[in-house]
């Protein structure tokens, strides 16, 4: 049985949110929220979570109450599939085998329902990366991005005719 309730993250009060990103993530993660959108990490996830309406999502641990990860997409016209992203607690390396799992059937059911996933990620963020490789997504060579000064790679992963 999975540790993780998952609740619809645009049902929580903007607070909630800003209070979350600002105090309780990961520091990676609030690193990269500000140095992508030049913000506090707090104001960055309300903005991710609003930009996904009602497909974002919070991943809770619900024997001890913690928020473990916030995810979600992004539909943007006329870019093929979704762009992805998601943020952590470090209460998330207390399941990383759980989540892993719980990630692989969600990144799995979006990439066969969207056909590609991408996104960009904080190349300081080397735990993340590693967890986008456990699930097979690709880091194309030359593909780096600028903002606010800090670079972010981009990856992707599309549905295989397999």
């Amino acid at each position: 049985m999975s540790p993780f309730k998952i609740l619809k993250a645009n049902l929580y009060p903007k607070w909630q949110l800003e209070a979350l990103g600002d105090w309780l993530l990961g520091e990676e993660d609030q690193m990269e929220l500000k140095a992508s959108s030049g913000k506090t990490a707090g104001r960055a996830l309300i903005e991710a979570v609003a930009s996904s309406g009602e497909k974002a999502w919070l991943a809770w641990d619900y024997k001890d109450i913690r928020v473990v990860a916030l995810f979600g997409y992004i539909r943007i016209e006329g870019v093929k599939g979704v762009v992805i992203w998601m943020v952590a607690t470090p209460q998330i390396y207390k399941y990383s085998k759980p989540f892993l799992e719980l990630s692989e059937r969600i990144i799995n059911y979006w990439c066969s329902k969207f056909g590609m996933l991408h996104g960009y990620i904080d190349t300081r963020n080397e735990k993340h990366i590693a967890w986008l490789k456990q699930l097979y997504f690709e880091f194309p060579e030359g593909n780096v991005a600028e903002l606010n000064g800090v670079p972010f790679q981009y990856f992707v992963k599309e549905k295989t005719n397999v």
